[in-house]
């Protein structure tokens, strides 16, 4: 499992130089190679030298708990850089097909700022019942980064589903944390 979780980061890591090249990308970027470096370092750890159930558990927790933290990090990002409003067109959404049918709602957007026109799609995905409020040619109020003023998002909450995005990976990095000690204590035993 460590190393089938090792191998999809640093592929994940790799195919996000193809997206958008914003910081909140970067951010995830940087995540998705640490974790498949640290997997890596632990496979082979525990494949050559050390033959301890224990260290892939550890190093498996670790890397999922630092890709969950990362990806909450990536969304209080976004509300905290996305803090000017701006009046905007409401271009409808688009609809992202995800695992096992699930479908995410990206919704589009036309504004200008300093005179340059954007017609972007949001980094955030909104909900169902909040688009369905939404018609298509109204004009709302969205948040855009002034800094990189193609980013654009429509709501500056922080939402539940974060929160706990955010305490199940701080639950598997301690327990990694914790499982690493009891590593290094069977492996100081053995010596």
């Amino acid at each position: 499992m460590l190393f089938v979780i090792t191998v999809l980061s640093g592929i994940a890591g790799f195919l996000m130089f193809r997206k958008k090249n914003t910081n909140y990308n970067r951010l995830l970027h940087v995540a998705f190679l640490f974790c498949f470096f640290v997997g890596a370092a632990a496979w082979v750890l525990n494949e050559f030298f050390f033959d301890i159930e224990q260290l892939k558990s550890a190093a498996l927790c670790i890397v999922l708990g630092i890709i969950l933290m990362s990806a909450f990090v990536c969304l209080i990002r976004l509300t905290v850089c996305c803090k000017q409003p701006v009046q905007a067109l409401y271009n409808g959404y688009e609809s992202r097909s995800g695992y096992r049918g699930s479908t995410s709602r990206v919704p589009k957007f036309s504004y200008e700022w300093e005179n340059i026109h954007y017609q972007e799609d949001s980094p955030q995905v909104e909900s169902k019942r909040l688009l369905r409020k939404m018609v298509p040619g109204q004009t709302y109020t969205i948040y855009i980064d002034p800094h990189r003023p193609n980013i654009c998002i429509a709501n500056r909450r922080v939402r539940v589903s974060g929160i706990i995005l955010l305490a199940v990976g701080i639950c598997y990095f301690v327990c990694g944390i914790f499982l690493t000690g009891v590593v290094a204590s069977l492996i100081w035993q053995a010596v």
